[in-house]
Parts: C-alpha cells; structure tokens; sequence
C-alpha cells in the first residue's frame, strides 16, 4: 500500500509517497506518516531521525505559512536592530538586550 503526503524543503511544498512495505515507513494516520531518514553528518557517519509529516496539502501549507511568519518576524527584528543602531555600542546595545535570557539582563 502507498501512502501520500506532504514534505516542506526550502519552502517549497513535495508530495511524496511511500509503500508501507518500505525499510523508512514506520507508521500512518487518516491525517499524518511517520518516515524514518538517513543522512550522513559533518563527521562522515550515517544518522536516522523520524519525522512526522502531514497527509494533506491544507496542513502542510499551514506549515509552511506558520513558518514563513515566523521567519517574517525574526526578520523585521534583526531590520529594525540595523534601523535603531546609529553606532557599533548601541547595536551591540541592542543586540545583548535580545538574546538576553532574563529580561532586563544585558
């Protein structure tokens, strides 16, 4: 049996597919397919992960949307830095004052 869904790469949107006889399937739902990946990381050795990944394009899309919002934001944050920094001390003024885990700590 081949299961469908929904895989976002650099922002795009794949469908892909995948028999459920195949080594990387795990498992599905009505909704959701969960999928096994290898990679080989900066050291040269193959890794797995399991992601889970959506069955319809309305839920991947939401995803993508939720995620490019996101980055929106960060992005305006860091513009609005730039903006504000009339020097070097200011920026990294501003710059400690966000990454700052305790509000007001700088």
């Amino acid at each position: 049996m081949t299961i469908e869904y929904f895989e976002i790469e650099r922002s795009v949107i794949s469908r892909r597919a995948i028999d459920t006889t195949h080594v990387n399937y795990i498992c599905h739902t009505d909704t959701h397919v969960r999928v096994r990946y290898e990679y080989e990381n900066i050291y040269g050795d193959i890794e797995q992960s399991e992601k889970t990944r959506p069955r319809s394009f309305e839920k991947a899309r939401e995803n993508l949307i939720s995620a490019t919002k996101e980055h929106i934001a960060r992005e305006q944050q860091e513009l609005s830095i730039l903006e504000k920094s009339t020097d070097f001390n200011k920026y990294l003024d501003m710059i400690c004052k966000r990454k700052s885990p305790i509000k007001g700590l700088h």
